[in-house]
C-alpha cells in the first residue's frame, strides 16, 4: 500500500472523482496481511487505516492525508459553484507544500476552472512548491461524463469511499448494504479502532485488519499494526451486533455517507 513511515522526500497524490463520489488517493499497492483462505471462504477481509504520518506534512486534524484532505476539499468547492461531473487531484511535494493540481469538470472551460480554482487556493491559503503546475481540463473542455460516457460504478466507488489505494480494501461496497454486512460495519469498526489506538498509544500510523467467516459471529482475525508492529485484537468487539450498538448504525445515517466518504468526515466511527 506504500505506507508513509519515514522522513523521505516522497510525492503523494489524492483525487476525487466527482459524481457525488469522494477522495481517492494514488500509492503502489500492498498486499493486505489477511488474505483469504479458500477453505475457510473468508466473506471479507477489511483494512483501514487513521494516520498521522511522520512526514509534518500529512499530518490533519482528521486523521487522513493531506493530499486527500485537499482534493476533497477542492472537489467540494468546485461542486457548491457547479454540481456537475468532475474529479480533482493534489499532489503533495516538499514540506507539506503543495506540487501538482489537476482538475476536470463538464461545462467548465479551463480558463474559468482555472479562476475558480485560485479563489480556493486563497481561501485555504495554500503553498506551493517552486515550479508547482495547475492543470485544468487536461483532456481538453468537456460536456459529456456520467454513466453517458464512463462506465465501472461500482469498482470505482468502494475505493473512492474509503482511502484509495492508500489502503487495501476488502472487495465488498459499502452503500446499498445495511449494517449486517460486515463489509460496511466491519470496514466502519476498523476505522474507529484505528483512531482509538493512534490516539491512546500517541502513534504515528495505524492499520487495522478484519477478516470474516460466512456464517460465524465472530470475525477469524482482528488484528492492529502500529508504528509496525503486529497486535492482536479481542474478537468478541468485533461482531456484527456489537459494532452496530456501539456504532449505532440502526440509525438513518447512510445518504451522508454515500456523498462525500465514508471516512474523515466526522462521522461517530470517525473518533
Amino acid at each position: 500500500m506504500g505506507e508513509v513511515t519515514s522522513n523521505a522526500k516522497t510525492k503523494h497524490s489524492g483525487n476525487c472523482p466527482q459524481n457525488r463520489w469522494q477522495s481517492r488517493m494514488q500509492y503502489p499497492s500492498r498486499k493486505p496481511i489477511a488474505r483469504r483462505s479458500r477453505k475457510a471462504s473468508i466473506k471479507a477481509e477489511l483494512a483501514t487505516k487513521a494516520s498521522w504520518s511522520a512526514m509534518p506534512a500529512m499530518k490533519t486534524k482528521r486523521s487522513f492525508h493531506k493530499s486527500n484532505t485537499l482534493a476533497r476539499s477542492l472537489c467540494k468547492h468546485l461542486y457548491e459553484l457547479h454540481p456537475d461531473d468532475g474529479k480533482t487531484q493534489i499532489t503533495m511535494g516538499e514540506d507539506g507544500k503543495v506540487a501538482v493540481i489537476i482538475a476536470s469538470w463538464r461545462n467548465i472551460t479551463s480558463a474559468k476552472l482555472y479562476k475558480e480554482i485560485m479563489l480556493w487556493v486563497e481561501k485555504e491559503k495554500i503553498t506551493f512548491v517552486k515550479n508547482a503546475q495547475i492543470t485544468m481540463n487536461s483532456a481538453g473542455d468537456w460536456d459529456k461524463g456520467g454513466f453517458e460516457a464512463d462506465t465501472g460504478l461500482t469498482g470505482r466507488k468502494i475505493v473512492v469511499d474509503a482511502y484509495g489505494s492508500r489502503v487495501p480494501v476488502g472487495g465488498g461496497a459499502f452503500s446499498g448494504k445495511d449494517a449486517t454486512k460486515v463489509d460496511r460495519s466491519g470496514a466502519y469498526k476498523a476505522r474507529q479502532e484505528a483512531v482509538r489506538l493512534l490516539k491512546e498509544r500517541n502513534a504515528k500510523e495505524v492499520t487495522v485488519f478484519i477478516a470474516y467467516a460466512i456464517g460465524q459471529e465472530k470475525p477469524v482475525q482482528a488484528t492492529a499494526i502500529i508504528d509496525g508492529k503486529e497486535e492482536e485484537l479481542d474478537l468478541e468487539r468485533f461482531t456484527p451486533q456489537a459494532i452496530i450498538e456501539v456504532l449505532e448504525l440502526d440509525q438513518p445515517i447512510y445518504e451522508s455517507t454515500a456523498e462525500w466518504g465514508h471516512f474523515g468526515n466526522g462521522f461517530r466511527w470517525d473518533s
